[in-house]
């Protein structure tokens, strides 16, 4: 199907190349296996958070870190306490910027369990561009490991729409599952640009994720 704004998002210029957040840039404290307040706990620059809920009803909570010295942006997954307050146990590394297109970023992961397999979505390269994409992973589970292919991109600038990302994943009234992602309007690239919501049917096709979005 093809997508078409639902609302408009306004942009705003961050701080740096992501937007801050409070919750821990990799794994917790040692000292101490549960860590209460999970935004507060370590503050450092981060990309949001998502949450991820699986098939036994254990939460975990996933996040992007920036990177400290030569250590490459990194994707954390860790599992949440029955509450959903806490972290608990470690924090585990699902993925690595390591692909050219990537740019050196990736950001905004969202977790899916479909067709008997756990698939990573995360946005890629500069926002701020239409190199901007949302590309995937495989994984053996919440905690991975995963494994991406050659060129994971699955969303990607086109005649209409450019720089799509920051997908998140969630189930309709019959549980299919779809993502709400965020892109920019041709020719309106980049910021103060404003980037509009759309919506796209997620698939799962020998093996790979489609999403049924024109761009």
């Amino acid at each position: 199907m093809g997508t078409s704004p639902t609302t408009r998002c306004a942009t705003r210029r961050p701080s740096g190349s992501a937007s801050r957040g409070r919750f821990p840039p990799g794994p917790p404290d040692r000292s101490s296996t549960t860590q209460r307040d999970p935004w507060s706990a370590r503050p450092q620059t981060a990309d949001r958070s998502s949450p991820f809920v699986d098939g036994d009803g254990r939460a975990y909570l996933l996040w992007k870190s920036e990177g400290r010295g030569v250590a490459p942006p990194t994707i954390w997954s860790q599992e949440l306490s029955v509450d959903g307050l806490a972290l608990t146990g470690a924090a585990a590394a699902l993925l690595v910027a390591d692909r050219a297109f990537e740019r050196g970023v990736i950001e905004a992961p969202t977790l899916v369990h479909e067709a008997g397999g756990y698939y990573l979505l995360y946005a890629a390269a500069d926002w701020n561009s239409r190199a901007y994409a949302v590309a995937y992973a495989g994984c053996a589970g919440p905690s991975g490991p995963c494994l991406k292919p050659a060129d994971g991109r699955v969303l990607m600038s086109g005649r209409r729409l450019a720089g799509p990302g920051g997908a998140e994943v969630f189930r309709d009234g019959g549980g299919s599952p779809w993502v709400a992602f965020h892109a920019f309007s041709e020719p309106d690239v980049g910021y103060p640009s404003s980037r509009y919501l759309h919506l796209a049917r997620l698939r799962v096709v020998d093996g790979r994720i489609v999403l049924d979005a024109t761009t």
